[in-house]
């Protein structure tokens, strides 16, 4: 597994894609932590995504050449729990919502070999489920809006109405 794209290091070359999959190495991007990075040294927000834009361009070439991608977050390094600009930046790869949707559910699931039981909804799974309030397929950073959380078929998180 690859945590983070790389952007630092420039586009990614076609030998080192190979490479990747080569060995079934699956990419969570964390595209995120990249706008953070440019804004704590005082970059501006269009510098901040200049240097975003690099990450997204790799985890374009990735998903394009059949890479898996798992969603992640540095939730705990990144000082906001906020996921909205992660769906953002995703989408602005080339991912599409079914595509973003494999990476919160069945990417996951097959990566730790867990597809009996988790990432779909299908009889005898674990009954977790994310209920959003707008439909992603309609915008990707809709995948934020969650108004349940269901984990083995108990409620766990309402949103509140504010």
């Amino acid at each position: 597994m690859l945590a983070h794209t790389t952007p630092i290091s420039g586009k990614w070359d076609d030998a080192l894609i190979a490479k990747m999959l080569a060995h079934h190495m699956s990419l969570t991007p964390t595209l995120k932590l990249w706008l953070y990075e440019a804004r704590k040294d005082d970059g501006t927000r269009e510098q901040a995504e200049s240097f975003a834009a690099k990450g997204v361009a790799e985890l374009g070439q990735y998903q394009r050449a059949g890479g898996q991608i798992l969603f992640g977050t540095d939730v705990g390094y990144v000082t906001d729990y906020e996921v909205t600009e992660e769906f953002r930046l995703m989408s602005q790869a080339g991912l599409t919502p079914m595509q973003i949707l494999a990476s919160l559910t069945t990417a996951p699931a097959a990566r730790f070999n867990e597809s009996q039981t988790r990432g779909q909804i299908a009889f005898g799974t674990d009954a977790d489920l994310v209920v959003l309030s707008a439909d992603p397929a309609n915008d990707a950073t809709n995948f934020a809006k969650v108004r349940y959380t269901i984990r083995h078929g108990q409620i766990i998180y309402t949103a509140s109405s504010n």
